[in-house]
């Protein structure tokens, strides 16, 4: 018996057998200290000024898994990958638990690293056709021409479409909960980057108090 736990699905499932018992871990959107995608990007973006814009209405619902849950759950199903388990051959949703509007966690995360919040909306379908389109003249020029679109499909679903997942099946079987809150895991985040901030903040507040 070799237990395994990762969380590349299909191939993982498929391993499990009598001598090979596998789990698959689903998380989704993970963040947290030392992150090298969401807080460094959306920080990036901030700086250049590109966050200010909401895709379609803004009400759509995701789930983000902060990186100490997603341990939690993978050390839950290790303990109980044991021969006969029921978990083995199974596939596991992993969240906070805390479905959130995918603006309302962004304009969380921006104010905390001190930059203005979102606020002029585009319309959904238009911007997804245009990434569709900017990708299709990428794929186009390339290889003669390295055109790679700021905008992609991928990236306007992400932002402007609901993905949020159920995890009531581990904690049922895995006895998963989360341990950090949404409110303590973006705490615990913004805290880990405190040279992410904004360099501008005061002298931008300053200038609003001038204005008002």
């Amino acid at each position: 018996m070799y237990p395994f736990c990762c969380s590349n699905d299909q191939t993982v499932l498929s391993a499990n057998g009598p001598d090979f018992h596998t789990v698959a871990i689903r998380p989704h959107g993970i963040f947290g200290p030392k992150d090298l995608q969401l807080v460094p990007i959306t920080a990036e973006m901030a700086r250049a000024g590109k966050t200010k814009y909401i895709i379609g209405d803004g009400k759509n619902v995701v789930d983000f898994t902060y990186v100490g849950n997603v341990v939690h759950g993978h050390i839950l199903a290790a303990d109980h990958l044991n021969p006969g388990s029921a978990v083995c051959g199974k596939a596991y949703h992993i969240t906070n638990d805390e479905p959130i509007f995918f603006w309302t966690f962004m304009t969380r995360l921006l104010a905390g690293l001190d930059y203005p919040a979102p606020r002029v909306h585009l319309p959904y379908w238009p911007l997804y056709f245009l990434a569709v389109i900017l990708q299709f003249i990428a794929w186009i020029l390339s290889p003669a021409v390295i055109f790679t679109p700021s905008l992609s499909p991928m990236k306007v679903a992400l932002a402007g479409t609901d993905h949020f997942y159920n995890c009531e099946r581990a904690k049922k079987e895995l006895g998963y909960r989360p341990v950090y809150t949404l409110d303590q895991a973006l705490k615990l985040t913004i805290e880990a980057y405190p040279h992410l901030k904004n360099p501008n903040a005061s002298k931008q507040e300053t200038d609003e108090k001038k204005v008002a």
